[in-house]
C-alpha cells in the first residue's frame, strides 16, 4: 500500500453523500462503464446492481462513425491517436445533445490545432447524428457489440472464498441481530440471484434502471420505488452533460412504467424526476465530493486503514473495515 491510511467505499454511497441524498437510484454512466444502485440511507442495496461495459467512450466511437459515414472533412483522422480522439470528444460535447429545440442542424466549423503546425478550420455538415449518438445508450444495439463485449454483470450468490476465512459467508454468518432482521424483511422473490435467473441478453439503460428499482425490498405500498423514481441521481461524465438527458430519462421510463405490473399502485408514472446537477455541482465529481465529506465524518474515523494495519493483517484487515460486503 502506498499511501498512509485509506478508506474504501462504494461511488454510489459516495454519490449520494456529495449530493445530500438519503435515498437514490444512483445512474453512474462513466468513460467505459455504466452502473446503476439504489441506495437507502447511506447502504447500497446489493439485490439492485447493474453493471456493463458502455459509457462516454462509445458514445464517441460511433459519433466519429456517423461522422465518416457523413463525409467527415477531416479525412487523415486516426481513431487510434491521442489527439483525433480528443478532437472527437471535444466535438461531441460541443454539438451533441438531446434537446431537440437545440439541435444545431447544418454546417459547422471546428478547428484543428497541432504543435508545431498551423491551425486549421474545417467546415462540417451536422444532422441526425448529433442525437443519435448520446441516445445510443437508449439503444444498445447501436453499438454493433455482442452480449459478451457489453458484459452485464449483476449481484449474484457469492460461493465462497475458500483462501478467505473472512469472504462474505463468513460475514453474513456472523453480522449483528439487527442487520439480520432487516434482510429478513425483503421478499424471497428480489434476492441475490442464481446468475441462470437474470437476463442475458443487452437492457437499454431506462430497463436496467426499473430492473434495478423493481428489485428494491417490499415495502407497504411500494414506498421504497416510489422514491428510488423519485430520486434518479445522474452522475459521471459520459451521459449527463448532454442537455435534455433528464427529459429523455424521464419520458422512456415513464413509457415503459405503464403496463407494467411492478409499478401499478397509485399513479407511479407521474412521480419519476432525474437530479442532473445537484447544488450546480459538475456531474462526474460528485462522488468524490462525497468521498471528502464522508471521510470527515465522525462515523468513518473506525473506517481507515492504515499501513501498519494493512501489513499485518492485509485482507483481513479490508473484510473487518468495509462497510459493504464484497
Amino acid at each position: 500500500m502506498g499511501f498512509s491510511s485509506v478508506i474504501v467505499h462504494q461511488e454510489s454511497v459516495c454519490a449520494t453523500y456529495g449530493c445530500g441524498l438519503g435515498t437514490a437510484c444512483v445512474i453512474d454512466v462513466g468513460h467505459q462503464k455504466t452502473s446503476i444502485c439504489c441506495v437507502e440511507d447511506g447502504l447500497s442495496l446489493e439485490d439492485t446492481r447493474i453493471t456493463y461495459n458502455l459509457g462516454g467512450s462509445d458514445i464517441t466511437r460511433l459519433f466519429y462513425h456517423l461522422l465518416v459515414r457523413n463525409s467527415f472533412p477531416y479525412k487523415s483522422c486516426d481513431p487510434t491517436s491521442l489527439m483525433d480522439v480528443l478532437l472527437v470528444e471535444d466535438l461531441k460535447e460541443t454539438f451533441c445533445t438531446l434537446d431537440f429545440n437545440q439541435m444545431k442542424l447544418g454546417y459547422q466549423e471546428f478547428n484543428l490545432r497541432r504543435p508545431d503546425h498551423k491551425s486549421l478550420v474545417f467546415r462540417i455538415y451536422l444532422g441526425n447524428e448529433i442525437i443519435q449518438a448520446p441516445l445510443s445508450l437508449f439503444e444498445p444495439g447501436a453499438h454493433g457489440m455482442t452480449t459478451k463485449e457489453i458484459g452485464m454483470r449483476f449481484a449474484t450468490l457469492n460461493s465462497g472464498d475458500p483462501e478467505d476465512p473472512h469472504d462474505e459467508n463468513y460475514l453474513a454468518a456472523t453480522r449483528p441481530k439487527h442487520t439480520e432482521s432487516m434482510s429478513c424483511k425483503k421478499s424471497s422473490k428480489f434476492s441475490l440471484a442464481d446468475p441462470s435467473e437474470l437476463p442475458n441478453s443487452p437492457m437499454s439503460l431506462e430497463d436496467a434502471i426499473l430492473w434495478s428499482v423493481g428489485r428494491c425490498p417490499m415495502m407497504t405500498d411500494d414506498e421504497l420505488k416510489r422514491r428510488m423514481l423519485n430520486n434518479l441521481l445522474l452522475v459521471g461524465g459520459g451521459l449527463a452533460h448532454f442537455n435534455g438527458v433528464c427529459d429523455v430519462i424521464t419520458r422512456r421510463l415513464r413509457m415503459k412504467i405503464i403496463g407494467n405490473e411492478q409499478f401499478q399502485s397509485g399513479g407511479l408514472e407521474y412521480q419519476t424526476r432525474v437530479v442532473q446537477t445537484p447544488k450546480d455541482l459538475e456531474p462526474s465529481m460528485i462522488a468524490w465530493k462525497g468521498g471528502s465529506v464522508m471521510s470527515c465524518l465522525d462515523t468513518s474515523q473506525e473506517l481507515w486503514i492504515d499501513k501498519r494495519e494493512w501489513k499485518l493483517h492485509g485482507l483481513r484487515m479490508l473484510r473487518e473495515r468495509s462497510p459493504f460486503y464484497w
